[in-house]
């Protein structure tokens, strides 16, 4: 088994990081998009930062996670990479699953996160910069992205173009 764990700012390359391997039988799992779904369905009135926020509150900073593990069935051949990975309680999970998991920081210049977030057009994030700094900030200091980055165990930068990204992401993956 081999589980990969996915850090990174707003539109630095997690999905992309997501795809690629996804397109190499992995199973992916993006914690956003099921924060993001049981979001929609609960009908809330809030805006999904504060009701993400007051949801992880409410049932813990691992629901999510728990919630993906739930829909899986992993075994021990199994290969699955989770993105968005925020809490240390995530960490501690994953790591009493797999051992040898690794915690992967996905960098990218912040102009060119800015520019792949007005483009992205997603429900969740508006376009302005003044979106994008927000969400900067709730990244680092709600989400507590500032306390995981540091225990990544590889850092792989997403500043060039789709095949760079690639060919560093096998250069990091055994």
């Amino acid at each position: 088994m081999q589980i990969i764990g996915l850090v990174g700012l707003t539109c630095s390359g997690k999905t992309t990081a997501l795809n690629y391997f996804k397109s190499n039988n992995w199973i992916t799992i993006d914690l956003g998009d099921i924060i993001r779904e049981t979001y929609y369905t609960s009908q809330s009135n809030e805006n999904i930062f504060e009701w993400t926020i007051k949801t992880h509150n409410l049932y813990g900073n691992s629901w999510s996670l728990l919630k993906a593990i739930d829909r899986i069935r992993i075994q021990d051949n199994t290969k699955l990479v989770f993105s968005g990975i925020r809490f240390e309680e995530q960490l501690k999970i994953l790591r009493l699953i797999d051992k040898d998991f690794s915690l992967i920081n996905i960098l990218a210049e912040k102009e060119m996160r800015f520019q792949r977030f007005k483009n992205r057009n997603r429900g969740d994030s508006g376009v302005s910069r003044d979106d994008f700094e927000m969400k900067d900030f709730i990244e680092l200091n709600k989400y507590h992205i500032k306390s995981i980055i540091p225990k990544c165990n590889l850092e792989i930068f997403n500043n060039g173009n789709l095949k760079d990204f690639e060919k560093e992401l096998l250069g990091k993956i055994k």
